[in-house]
């Protein structure tokens, strides 16, 4: 597993902090990648998956969330991408309701030694 903790410190919607954490996984009895993701924005969980090609840099896990606000089922792709042993990018893409996608949130990570 990767664990990741990150924190914005960049306003969003009257929040001036948002903090959060991120567990990458690989399944070994599906073949598939997983995520599940906590955040102090929305103050609850989101999880998706998907199977990358073997070899690949990107993982591309898809999901569904409802927007507690409007109730709608709103479809995204969380999509991984490794640069080196040291760094990765994570992405947030929702489906929008006229099939664009939108990007949502991008993450670069890099590890503390």
């Amino acid at each position: 597993f990767l664990i990741s903790e990150a924190r914005s410190t960049e306003p969003f919607l009257g929040q001036d902090t948002i903090e959060s954490v991120t567990i990458f996984g690989f399944d070994r009895r599906s073949g598939a990648w997983t995520v599940f993701g906590l955040d102090s924005f929305g103050t609850y969980h989101v999880d998706a998956e998907g199977v990358a090609p073997e070899d690949s840099e990107i993982v591309t896990m898809s999901g569904n969330n409802v927007d507690p606000r409007t109730q709608r089922n709103e479809p995204f792709d969380w999509v991984l991408h490794f640069i080196d042993d040291d760094t990765y990018v994570t992405e947030i893409l929702f489906l929008m309701p006229n099939g664009a996608m939108h990007k949502a949130v991008e993450i670069t990570h890099r590890r503390r030694r």
